[in-house]
């Protein structure tokens, strides 16, 4: 069994440039180590002001479909935004659509949350007797994130509404689809 290396994940990137963003990524390179914005257990980071893909050392433990997949994830994300939702979707099935190896659990409906929707979260559970800190933590955890990360992408959201917590009644009553791709609430009847 051939053993992947630096030199073909960066083959595999200049190839994936080409036919999938015309060349217009020359100036990328892909980074084997940590980045501060990976979580435990990530299997990759794009950070597009750096122009880099950084990938964790355990990635050679990966079978070259696996790497491939990371990578195309990765990429995904120079143009489908920070987050799994509806333009990094689309990125993966234009990828698809190119004939791109992607990972097929890429095309699966992304859970992913709006400011508006985080807001909601948190206030929410403030009304249910929790701390904001609590809260922040709870919301976190739903998205498997750590707390300072949520905190990093929902600065404004993860407060809550100011004052939520000097209301004494709880929210109306809320159910949010399982089949929901953007977790857009819909109240009940």
């Amino acid at each position: 069994m051939k053993t992947t290396t630096k030199a073909d994940i960066n083959r595999w990137l200049r190839v994936f440039d080409e036919k999938l963003f015309a060349g217009k990524l020359s100036s990328w390179i892909v980074v084997i180590g940590d980045h501060p914005a990976m979580v435990d257990g990530s299997w990759g980071c794009c950070v597009r002001r750096e122009k880099s893909i950084y990938m964790p050392k355990n990635i050679f433990d990966f079978t070259e479909t696996g790497i491939i997949g990371v990578l195309l994830h990765e990429l995904a994300h120079i143009r489908g935004g920070d987050y799994h939702g509806k333009k990094f979707k689309n990125e993966i099935q234009r990828f698809q659509q190119e004939g791109a190896p992607i990972n097929m659990e890429d095309l699966k409906d992304a859970k992913y949350a709006t400011g508006k929707f985080v807001r909601w979260f948190i206030d929410f559970s403030i009304l249910r007797g929790f701390t904001l800190e609590q809260a922040q933590e709870i919301v976190a955890n739903k998205y498997k994130v750590s707390t300072e990360e949520f905190m990093r992408r929902y600065p404004k959201a993860s407060k809550g509404t100011p004052g939520i917590e000097d209301i004494n009644t709880p929210p109306p009553s809320w159910h949010i689809p399982d089949d929901s791709r953007d977790a857009k609430l819909v109240q009940r009847n």
